[in-house]
């Protein structure tokens, strides 16, 4: 069984979308492919606000895998 954490950050625009997802710790190769499809195929986000304003918005997100 495989199993650790992967740990992708991406970028949350004033849109909502999802942008620019990398690997920043990752556990395997088939794994940390499957994190990034994940975060990828996420819908829109509520964006991030200041002053009433949206924003882009930088995002760490861990996905943990437990595979047997």
């Amino acid at each position: 069984g495989v199993q650790g954490k992967v740990f992708v950050a991406f970028t949350v625009k004033s849109s909502g979308q999802v942008a620019d997802a990398t690997v920043k710790r990752g556990v395997r190769a088939d794994l940390d492919a499957e994190a990034l499809r994940m975060v990828r195929a996420m819908p829109n986000w509520k964006p991030a606000q200041s002053g009433g304003k949206a924003e882009d918005a930088q995002m760490t997100l861990p996905i943990a895998f437990q595979l047997q």
